[in-house]
């Protein structure tokens, strides 16, 4: 289906009748020549130019707001849009409590919350949205609710991601004799993600959080990466506006995201494949730019953050295990890459493919908390 002209349509009707209604919304109109975008649609229109200089992956952004969660995902200038205004982490929280449940807010957190304690979290959020939180087990309240958004939001935008804009990505049985490198199938575009490049993240809840770690680690569980890919974030709320920009002044918009307006958290490499808990699952050596060697073997249902500073660069070399897929097929590593370095460093999540979390409580906030401390959040 070609579903563009009736997006533009729906705009219009947007625009027309809830934009027009906020207070000096026509006063702001006279003050310009052009159109007033939607959020959503300046976002859509960055990850479209960024889709045409990141050639062969699709390319992916995520905006995780008090009001509304937006995926924008492109590949060769082709872009999919989608937003829920009814999932947004702070005036919509009661909302993703009620349509997830409780027990899939709970298998985020490392701690067993008090009766009612969740509940009090989200009320307070929707009667102070734009508050900051202190306190540390609100804080991870918070963020397993913005995953669990971030997650139903993706279910249903993957549905109108055709294979043919975001390319292929590993088969949904890599790990046994069937697997390819590539695969096109409508199985596989209701399971595993395919290959992106970059991952950006951005809106209140991830642009704001603490720690650069909570950031990725919220991308990381809530959209299950998969291959080598980097994670990016957009601390300052830049996409809306550069993507407005761009209508007047396109190379500003151009200029600003080529020089560092948005923050690198760091390189991802994410082989999959199914293993035993702490088998040897991959060998990596980096070779960093400013000298020295690091080798380490990567246990599978691990996290790991190899040291890479924001600004530095470095040269990986991977080694997969046999039926283990990074990208290139199973067990192939490939050239050598290089790689940049991030807020976070080179992320290594090799903790499987989709990701399942252990069933047995005690062991899950154990090993959730084991994430939070490697990761740095």
């Amino acid at each position: 289906e070609s579903i563009g002209p009736a997006q533009v349509e729906l705009e219009s009707l947007y625009q027309a009748t809830k934009i027009a209604q906020l207070p000096g919304f026509s006063e702001i109109l006279q003050w310009t020549r052009l159109p007033v975008l939607p959020t959503a649609r300046a976002i859509a229109q960055v990850i479209q130019y960024l889709s045409l200089e990141h050639t062969g992956k699709g390319v992916l952004a995520v905006d995780v707001g008090g009001a509304a969660v937006t995926i924008a995902a492109a590949r060769a200038g082709q872009v999919r849009l989608h937003v829920r205004s009814d999932v947004g982490t702070a005036l919509d929280s009661r909302n993703i409590l009620q349509t997830r449940g409780l027990d899939n807010i709970t298998r985020w957190l490392p701690f067993e919350p008090e009766p009612g304690e969740i509940e009090s979290v989200v009320t307070q959020r929707q009667v102070h949205p734009a508050s900051m939180t202190l306190d540390s087990r609100q804080l991870l309240i918070e963020q397993a609710i913005a995953r669990e958004a971030l997650r139903v939001t993706l279910a249903e935008a993957r549905t109108n991601w055709p294979a043919d804009l975001l390319g292929g990505g590993p088969s949904p049985a890599a790990g046994s004799a069937r697997t390819t490198e590539y695969t096109r199938t409508t199985e596989y575009t209701r399971t595993l993600m395919p290959y992106l490049e970059p991952i950006i993240g951005g809106g209140s809840t991830l642009g704001r959080a603490p720690r650069p770690g909570q950031a990725a680690l919220m991308m990381l569980d809530a959209l299950e990466p998969v291959g080598v890919t980097t994670l990016v974030l957009d601390a300052g709320g830049l996409l809306p506006a550069l993507g407005a920009c761009a209508m007047a002044q396109p190379l500003a918009t151009v200029q600003t995201l080529d020089s560092g307006g948005l923050l690198t958290l760091g390189t991802v490499v994410t082989p999959v494949g199914r293993a035993r808990i702490d088998e040897t699952i991959l060998g990596l050596k980096i070779k960093y730019e400013s000298g020295g060697d690091l080798e380490v073997e990567v246990n599978y249902g691990s996290l790991e953050v190899l040291p890479l500073p924001l600004g530095q660069k470095a040269i990986l070399e991977l080694k997969p295990r046999r039926m283990f897929d990074i990208g290139r097929g199973p067990g192939r590593g490939g050239k050598p890459l290089e790689v940049q370095g991030g807020l976070v460093g080179l992320i290594i999540d090799a903790r499987g493919r989709p990701l399942a979390l252990p069933k047995n409580v005690g062991k899950r906030r154990e090993r959730i908390q084991r994430w939070l401390w490697d990761i740095g959040a």
